[in-house]
């Protein structure tokens, strides 16, 4: 399925093809079915060449809703199927996703940390409104139930090298963007210290009166138990 710079096709994956190639230029995504699941993939434009892949879920259920992929620019495709949405940019070798803790796999020629956090101004590039300036509550419990399941890793990552450090500040990142869906990505600043059992989370707003106004509902969102090992800080 060839794409021009601002077309746009919907479509499903019926049972009798096992994937659907679409291209624009040298900008490409091939939509593949596995063991009834739909996996995406971004290439160049040929299947032989795959930059990044994603797992989006049973092929079924999303037939119902179906995919459309559109060709943005020459350097940007994006994707959606029913309320997931992909912003892909060739040129910055990135891959942006709306749902919180989907996972991009990036290949070699991309680099391992090809996802990037989801930006708020990316909603009108679908067609969509802005979110409201408010936080996303249940966007919050789940960075802290994230966050909970994850902390003995989180510590040790922390005071890991400097290659385990910077892996794990942008999985926080990934996590912690959408829970502030109205703010842009460089808005939302923090850091994480841990030593000798005393932990602390520093949010900083970065002169965002809503992300401040914020601070302490998602501070309240940390579990009981977090709780009493970390302290909350808010520098503004």
């Amino acid at each position: 399925m060839e794409l021009k710079i601002g077309e746009s096709k919907t479509f499903k994956l019926p049972f009798w093809l096992k994937a659907i190639d679409v291209a624009c230029e040298k900008s490409g995504l091939r939509l593949e079915r596995k063991s009834g699941n739909a996996i995406l993939y971004i290439n160049n434009g040929s299947r032989f060449n795959t930059y990044a892949g994603v797992p989006l879920g049973p092929v079924k259920t999303l037939n119902e809703v179906g995919f459309t992929a559109k060709a943005h620019s020459r350097t940007r495709m994006l994707f959606n199927v029913g309320a997931v949405r992909f912003v892909i940019d060739y040129a910055a070798k990135k891959v942006s996703t709306n749902l919180v803790g989907l996972r991009v796999g990036g290949s070699k020629e991309w680099g391992d940390h090809v996802q990037a956090p989801w930006r708020a101004e990316y909603q009108t590039l679908f067609g969509l409104p802005m979110p409201p300036m408010e936080m996303d509550k249940a966007t919050a419990k789940l960075f802290w139930q994230w966050f909970n399941v994850n902390e003995a890793d989180i510590i040790k990552m922390v005071n890991g090298d400097k290659k385990q450090n910077k892996s794990i500040f942008q999985q926080i990142d990934l996590w912690l963007c959408p829970v502030f869906p109205y703010a842009k990505v460089s808005e939302v600043d923090f850091d994480v210290k841990c030593g000798d059992g005393n932990n602390t989370f520093i949010f900083r707003p970065r002169g965002n009166a809503q992300l401040l106004a914020d601070a302490q509902a998602f501070c309240d969102e940390m579990p009981e138990n977090m709780a009493k090992r970390w302290e909350f800080v808010v520098e503004e």
